[in-house]
């Protein structure tokens, strides 16, 4: 249960970290820089591009207004470049994928801290170096200067959301942020906006999957009570009108009444009766007079077989019966063909 959970809150991460970079686009505006200075700071707003310093921050000295509005926005902590330790890093143009990766196996080797007491960040220049590899910069600093620091601007009521070195150009915006986003105010607010969002929207469609799943089986369960009830009803509508045993027998009466249906009822009957040593060359059919010629093994039996079948009547020879070369014998029979009576007659 707790990876499936880990997984689930990596991914949340990521989409967090993809959409963050667009909502700060969308949402650029003013930035406040506290610049560390001796034993405070000096405090600037960067906009459109450019810098203005709105004043020092030293203990003892009141806060203005301009102070007041910082502590709503983002603050970019810098620091005294001589705290930082910086460096460029030659990776193989392979491992791009794998910087961070690279740089934890390799950190207590570039710096003099321990891992665990130490922070640090990373900008990988879009340039390729001239043999091919990955320039990569990279800038740490002592967990407790930075903590230090953060703890001294605190007491002005100011919390930092990136960390870096008062060296970068304060126009732009901290190229390493020695915090890599872990203490963006904005992205701690877009995080809580997207939860409190996925929540609702969660909360929202649970309830709707559940009543369609309700809807579904319900109407489901109604479909088969009425065919339940539709199959009782024809039930007992076929006993009223007499419909039961006798039903095949009455379609095929009903068949018989039609052109189409008497020839079709009179073609299965012919097939049923004549032996499978026996081929009829020509079937003729003109009013109630049938004719049939052909070639059988044993042509007078067909007389008592054609005459079993209630459709036919006068069953006779119109010609005499001939020996062929292969010893069977052609025939030449007329009949007359009758209707079924109906249901309950006398034929």
């Amino acid at each position: 249960m707790i990876q499936p959970l880990r997984s689930l809150l990596a991914l949340f991460d990521v989409f967090v970290d993809g959409l963050a970079p667009l909502v700060g686009r969308l949402a650029a505006g003013r930035r406040w820089i506290a610049v560390e200075d001796g034993d405070g700071f000096a405090l600037h707003r960067a906009e459109a591009g450019a810098t203005r310093c709105l004043g020092r921050l030293a203990p003892g000295v009141p806060a203005d207004r301009a102070l007041l509005a910082a502590r709503s926005g983002r603050i970019e902590l810098r620091l005294d470049p001589a705290c930082i330790l910086k460096r460029t890093l030659n990776l193989p143009a392979a491992g791009g994928a794998y910087v961070d990766a690279i740089i934890e196996h390799r950190l207590e080797r570039l710096t003099p801290w321990r891992a665990d007491k130490q922070v640090y960040g990373y900008l990988v220049r879009p340039e390729a170096g001239v043999d091919g590899s990955l320039a990569v910069d990279f800038a740490a600093a002592a967990s407790d200067t930075v903590e230090t620091a953060r703890a001294r601007l605190a007491a002005f009521g100011l919390s930092a959301s990136a960390v870096g070195s008062a060296a970068e150009p304060l126009p732009s915006p901290l190229a390493i942020d020695l915090w890599r986003g872990r203490a963006d105010v904005g992205r701690t607010r877009l995080r809580r906006i997207i939860a409190i969002a996925l929540i609702a929207l969660f909360a929202t469609l649970v309830p709707a999957v559940l009543l369609s799943q309700y809807l579904l089986v319900a109407a489901t369960s109604d479909s088969a009570d009425l065919d339940a009830r539709l199959a009782v009803k024809q039930s007992i509508l076929r006993r009223a009108v007499g419909v039961g045993a006798g039903e095949g027998r009455d379609r095929q009466l009903i068949a018989a009444k039609t052109d189409a249906g008497s020839m079709a009822l009179l073609v299965d009957h012919l097939a049923a009766i004549v032996p499978d040593d026996t081929y009829l060359r020509e079937l003729s059919v003109e009013g109630e007079r049938v004719r049939l010629t052909g070639r059988s093994a044993n042509a007078p039996a067909l007389i008592g077989l054609l005459e079993a079948d209630p459709l036919l009547a006068g069953v006779a020879f119109a010609a005499p019966v001939t020996r062929a070369d292969d010893g069977r014998q052609d025939f030449d029979i007329t009949a007359v063909r009758e209707t079924p009576p109906p249901t309950g007659g006398t034929p």
